[in-house]
């Protein structure tokens, strides 16, 4: 069953995608089509994030409300989930769906991600069993993009990985901790602390990771990693924009 879904699902489609561009660009360079895949992937789970986004605007709407109860309830727990229970149902809020939207990327992501190790090399690599009936084995795979050998590392691209991926990390950590200052400027509690080594972990050792699973891997997963980060980026600042539209009469 698991296997039914995922393959209808996430890598059938986004792996024949790949497929299909290998095809069409000239000289069935992996390179490229690795980038255009990518944009793609990332284009259509565009809704999904301004879907959190937009529960995130109604949530912050409510936000004072949700303090006033929290703080008249502090000493019984079950009626403050009530009322909070409560007043999620009367604005119609799921407060569960940005993070099931966010979870619902990851399949998409493992499955590119899948894809290009799969194709990366050779020809003789493309498994003909995951090809629709309508897309066709690619007769030509060139391999060298911009003089970079897709099936060799490359420490130079590993380091770019790494840097588009604190700057990123950067961005939304300083974010996160922002709206946390805003919400509570008490003394910081234990939960707080905890927060904020979880942030240090996501904003410097993150990258350092990806950077250096790019580099004993090979450049086509440098190269998916760092059009992945640019894109996410891009997918910010049109989530950003969206909010700053959408929630112009929130505050």
């Amino acid at each position: 069953m698991f296997s039914y879904i995922w393959h209808t699902l996430f890598f059938d489609p986004i792996y024949n995608l790949l497929i299909f561009l290998i095809n069409f660009i000239p000289d069935g360079n992996v390179g490229f089509a690795i980038i255009f895949t990518v944009i793609l992937v990332k284009m259509l789970l565009l809704p999904v994030a301004l879907k959190s986004s937009s529960t995130q605007l109604q949530l912050k709407k409510i936000e004072s409300e949700l303090r006033s109860i929290k703080e008249k309830y502090k000493n019984d727990k079950q009626a403050q989930s009530q009322a909070i229970i409560s007043l999620y149902k009367e604005n119609n809020i799921n407060p569960f769906s940005s993070v099931l939207v966010v979870f619902l990327q990851i399949p998409f992501v493992i499955a590119l991600y899948l894809s290009v190790n799969k194709i990366s090399t050779s020809l003789s690599n493309i498994d003909t069993s995951f090809i629709y009936n309508f897309n066709t084995i690619p007769h030509t795979l060139t391999t060298n993009f911009l003089g970079f050998e897709i099936s060799d590392k490359s420490l130079f691209l590993s380091i770019l990985v790494g840097v588009v991926q604190f700057l990123y990390m950067n961005k939304v950590m300083r974010k996160s901790t922002n709206n946390s200052n805003e919400a509570s400027k008490k003394t910081p509690s234990l939960k707080d602390e905890f927060a904020k080594n979880m942030q240090f972990q996501f904003r410097y050792l993150m990258p350092i990771m990806i950077a250096v699973f790019s580099y004993i891997t090979s450049t086509a997963i440098s190269l998916y990693f760092l059009v992945s980060g640019l894109m996410s980026f891009l997918q910010e600042w049109i989530v950003s924009r969206y909010k700053n539209k959408v929630g112009s009469g929130v505050e």
